[in-house]
């Protein structure tokens, strides 16, 4: 059974960036991009190839922070954030990427992620 963030509109106004405080400040952004590229990565930024696989000419053309969630392509100038990831490379629509990143908090406390949460907005 899988456990929600249980954010609503009226609480945090907004539930993506609310689910994505709550992936940054839980640390699981980092083990989920290994897992879904399949490779091991270090913490924050990042230089592979691109997982479109276009041909990277030479070098490495894809920048990804995982402490942030974000990815920049230099060479198809593609980029976003942990939900676009989702929709551009594993062919999700925003409604299953947000519940597949909602899933990746099974486990963690709630309670002290929507604190964190409403601490980072009030900063």
């Amino acid at each position: 059974m899988t456990t929600t963030v249980q954010l609503t509109k009226v609480e945090h106004g907004n539930f993506a960036a609310d689910l994505k405080i709550a992936l940054e400040e839980s640390g699981v952004m980092h083990e989920l991009f290994e897992a879904l590229l399949g490779v091991s990565l270090k913490e924050g930024e990042n230089q592979m190839d691109c997982p479109s696989g276009h041909p990277s000419e030479g070098h490495t053309c894809f920048n990804l922070n995982t402490a942030k969630g974000v990815w920049l392509c230099h060479h198809c100038g593609r980029h976003g954030d942990v939900f676009s990831f989702l929709m551009e490379f594993c062919d999700m629509d925003f409604k299953a990427a947000f519940n597949y990143l909602n899933a990746q908090l099974d486990g963690v406390d709630k309670e002290a992620l929507k604190e964190l949460i409403e601490a980072r907005k009030n900063v």
